[in-house]
């Protein structure tokens, strides 16, 4: 094709793309950067232009002529997919594109349609070449972020409104006064009270109401009646020390995160300075909840079986996108995911140690990006490794073998 003939396609692209946003807005070189690499493809009605199983989306679509249906579905929850029809100037796959990802959903010719494609190098190299098309971009991936995020807000919205919020604050949640004993109450004390008062707990303080220690149920059997000691000793002997606290303000999601991380059933309320001012249990977020973080951690230390550990893992997603709906923070939903995905891998871990024998061998399990930094979210493409101590007296290969099939 002649020089001449080149910059005629070259021009004709350009009009066209001025007369749509954001191409309308974009610097003259780089609107002409994009219409001398762009390709104008033909798709007869019904064709299938992209769709997820192609694989990673290869190019920027832009509608030259016809109409494109798209069906897209976030991926999240139970939802029906959504459809749109994209018609000249519109452009797509741009999500896709960004994250280097298959798209979610397909596109498809309603009539028959001419696009002009960019490839995804190409793109990428816009994305740098002009400022008004990289802020096109990113603001497409947040008008996404929200739509998926207001898909599931109306989903749950109906199982959010049937229970109290886990945005509660503790105050809210705490339905009656605390009950405490000094450290110098003996053993006998403490029991006969939490009999007498129906409670799970006994919480041990000093003369300032300063929570300093924690005596449960649980804790009777083991370091009461299987010792044998006696009742007549003090409460601080047999207590818990440095109990886990929020302050009032902290809210029903803090306090169940934190009985997730540390293993425990209670969380202890406490005022401005530090004094007790009531006792959060797991039962009390159960109730608000329904499905509490503690039973999901409890099914997933005492799973069997990797299959009871994914049905585990489905808790966990459902979990937490009932917390999105009640509008939780990012930051507070994806620590959860990460503390309970932590869970997890340790109970993978400890079922596949009893098929493999790695006895007399230093080694470590390592989490890298996302889940190190407490930040997975819903769908995670998580990187680990394992680190191991090689002795003199070791085979190098062989252990590496060994720790590779453990791996898989």
């Amino acid at each position: 094709m002649s020089n001449s003939a080149v910059e005629t396609l070259v021009s004709a692209c350009i009009r066209f793309l001025q007369a749509y946003p954001p191409f309308d807005q974009m610097e003259a070189a780089a609107l002409r950067f994009l219409a001398e690499r762009v390709r104008l493809l033909h798709y007869p009605k019904g064709a299938r232009i992209l769709s997820t199983e192609m694989g990673v989306a290869p190019a920027l679509y832009i509608v030259h002529r016809g109409r494109v249906r798209a069906k897209s579905t976030v991926g999240l929850g139970s939802g029906e997919p959504t459809s749109a029809t994209l018609g000249p100037g519109q452009a797509f796959a741009i999500g896709a594109l960004m994250a280097q990802r298959p798209t979610f959903g397909a596109y498809l010719a309603q009539d028959d349609v001419f696009c002009y494609e960019l490839s995804a190098d190409d793109f990428f190299a816009l994305t740098q070449k002009s400022a008004a098309f990289n802020l096109f971009c990113t603001q497409h991936i947040a008008g996404l972020l929200k739509q998926s995020q207001q898909q599931l807000q109306l989903q749950f919205a109906q199982r959010a409104a049937e229970q109290k919020t886990m945005n509660s604050p503790l105050a809210a949640v705490v339905k009656r006064d605390a009950v405490a004993v000094a450290a110098t109450a003996s053993i006998r004390q403490a029991v006969e009270l939490m009999a007498e008062r129906h409670l799970g707990s006994m919480v041990v303080v000093d003369d300032q109401e300063v929570p300093v220690g924690i005596f449960t149920l649980s804790d009777v059997l083991k370091r009461i009646v299987l010792p044998g000691t006696s009742l007549e000793q003090p409460i601080s002997n047999v207590m818990s020390s440095a109990p886990a606290t929020l302050p009032l303000a902290a809210n029903a999601h803090d306090a169940a995160l934190l009985m997730a991380m540390r293993g425990i059933r209670h969380v202890l309320a406490v005022d401005e300075g530090g004094r007790l001012r009531g006792v959060v249990s797991e039962r009390d977020l159960f109730k608000l909840q329904g499905a509490g973080l503690r039973q999901i951690r409890h099914a997933i230390d005492a799973a069997s079986s990797i299959e009871v550990l994914q049905h585990a893992r489905g808790d966990v997603r459902q979990l937490s996108l009932t917390m999105l709906a009640e509008g939780v923070g990012a930051a507070e939903i994806t620590q959860f995911i990460s503390t309970l995905n932590d869970t997890v891998t340790r109970r993978v871990l400890e079922l596949n140690l009893e098929r493999h024998d790695l006895y007399g061998i230093d080694w470590a399990w390592l989490s890298f990006g996302s889940e190190g930094r407490d930040e997975q979210t819903f769908t995670t493409d998580q990187d680990n490794g394992i680190v191991f101590i090689c002795t003199d007296i070791m085979d190098r290969e062989l252990t590496q073998l060994r720790f590779l099939e453990f791996a898989r």
